[in-house]
C-alpha cells in the first residue's frame, strides 16, 4: 500500500513535464485535479493575488492616513464646521450682509458660545 502511494506521487509530479501551459491545464481539467476551485488553477491564483493586493492597498492607505492624522484632522474639522455653519452664512447673505462680515459674525458668536459653555 505504501509503495503504490509513492508511485502515484512520483507519477503525478512528472506528469506535467514538457507540456505547455494550455496542455497542462487541459490535462488537469480532464483528470479533475486542477479545475473547479483547486488552489493551483490560474483563476484561483489570480483571485488570491487580486485580494492580496486589495488588502495590501487598504493597509497602505490606512498607514498613510494614520501618519497624516496631525495634518488631516484640523482640515476635516474645519470642513465639518464650515458645512454646519453654511446655512447661517446664507441667511446673513440673504439679509444683504457681506460674506466676510457674515463669516466674522458667525465665528465670533460660535466662539462666545463655546467660551461660555467651557467656563
Amino acid at each position: 500500500m505504501c509503495r503504490k502511494g509513492a508511485d502515484v506521487v512520483a507519477t503525478a509530479s512528472h506528469r506535467g513535464a514538457g507540456m505547455s501551459g494550455k496542455e497542462l491545464q487541459e490535462n488537469r481539467s480532464a483528470e479533475g485535479d486542477g479545475a473547479n476551485g483547486s488552489w493551483g488553477s490560474a483563476e484561483s491564483l489570480r483571485a488570491i493575488s487580486t485580494w492580496s493586493l486589495f488588502v495590501l492597498a487598504l493597509i497602505g492607505v490606512g498607514g498613510v492616513l494614520y501618519l497624516a492624522r496631525d495634518i488631516l484632522l484640523p482640515i476635516v474639522a474645519a470642513f465639518v464646521v464650515g458645512v454646519m455653519l453654511s446655512p447661517a452664512a446664507r441667511r446673513l447673505e440673504a439679509l444683504h450682509v457681506p460674506r466676510a462680515l457674515a463669516a466674522l459674525l458667525i465665528v465670533s458668536v460660535v466662539a462666545l458660545i463655546f467660551a461660555s459653555v467651557v467656563t
